[in-house]
């Protein structure tokens, strides 16, 4: 399936950085990605709300019971209680394999007529925010990681304090923060985009201790995504980068089985039809060929090119100086 409407950024695509984009069905992207967005449920007034919130432990009787004072108090606090739309952001991330966990039918409205797909984009350059959290999982990232980002961005420790205390006006523990708060904020401040590093992210809940370290994008305008140009069909039905297989192997139990079971059903093709087959895209450098890229390999009397089984999917790989770069369907 061929989606040539994308809309075609032809200004500030500087950065030479694929990101992948894991989708449920894919022809809900066939013209883009839309613009969505998400209601934030903030308090204005922080120390107003923490004071009622005293006010109306005490207004209780001596059963515990609330009083008529206890409501008169609780409908005040509601009127603290303040919403606003903000553009929802399109999540992206520098590994296949994370992406791919979210090509799921099953999170799609008509899955059983769905088409999951992973898709490669690159961003427009603008105002980012970086935040480092080596090993902790994207969902719930510890506050401290985040303060330090956006102080690192040129957010003052005071503002970041204050906003991050209007969000999680229920949250007094101030350990972790969840990433639609993280993206609020970043969206009130003016940044384009998010980036969270070395987190761990899948969408199946039991993989993600399991999951390999990457980058997630938190992408808030979408018209500051752009397709990627290249000779290669991204968006068919080739098989794409899982990765080089020692480093998919230490990711789980679970690989090193199917590593196994690739090896042992191997069958040999052509180079043609690996080529026909598979995106290559990940591992060329820029301008580089997929004959160039193979060239390069030549010297390894051992080069071969594979079609086998990986879980349960069909997959390719080419086995190069001892390694096997796998492509999954």
């Amino acid at each position: 399936m061929r989606f040539n409407k994308w809309l075609e950024l032809k200004e500030n695509i500087n950065s030479n950085e694929i990101w992948y984009h894991g989708s449920p069905d894919v022809r809900s992207i066939e013209n883009g990605f839309d613009q969505r967005f998400i209601t934030l449920n903030y308090i204005d007034d922080v120390e107003e709300y923490d004071r009622l919130q005293k006010e109306l432990q005490s207004a209780r009787d001596e059963e515990g019971q609330p009083t008529d004072e206890y409501f008169k108090i609780l409908n005040k606090v509601k009127l603290l209680k303040k919403t606003k739309q903000i553009k929802s952001p399109v999540f992206l991330t520098n590994v296949h394999s994370v992406a791919n966990s979210y090509a799921d039918d099953k999170r799609a409205f008509d899955y059983q007529g769905a088409e999951p797909a992973v898709v490669q984009v690159k961003v427009k350059d603008g105002k980012s925010l970086t935040i480092h959290a080596p090993g902790k999982l994207f969902r719930y990232i510890d506050i401290n990681s985040v303060k330090r980002g956006f102080e690192s961005a040129g957010v003052s420790a005071e503002q970041i304090d204050s906003l991050i205390s209007k969000v999680q006006y229920y949250e007094k523990s101030q350990k972790g923060i969840q990433t639609d708060e993280v993206a609020a904020i970043a969206h009130e401040l003016g940044f384009d985009y998010v980036d969270v590093v070395g987190v761990l992210d899948s969408y199946n809940d039991n993989e993600r201790s399991g999951a390999p370290r990457s980058t997630v994008r938190m992408v808030f305008d979408v018209s500051n995504i752009s397709r990627v140009h290249s000779e290669h069909n991204i968006w068919s039905e080739q098989y794409q980068y899982l990765g080089q297989c020692d480093k998919v192997r230490c990711q789980s139990g679970q690989n090193e089985i199917s590593w196994h079971r690739m090896m042992s059903e191997k069958k040999k093709v052509s180079i043609d039809e690996f080529k026909e087959k598979v995106d290559l895209t990940p591992l060329l450098d820029e301008d580089e060929t997929f004959d160039e890229f193979i060239q390069s390999h030549a010297s390894d009397p051992a080069l071969g090119f594979y079609k086998s089984i990986w879980g349960d999917k069909d997959c390719y790989f080419f086995q190069s100086h001892g390694f096997e770069f796998i492509f999954v369907a």
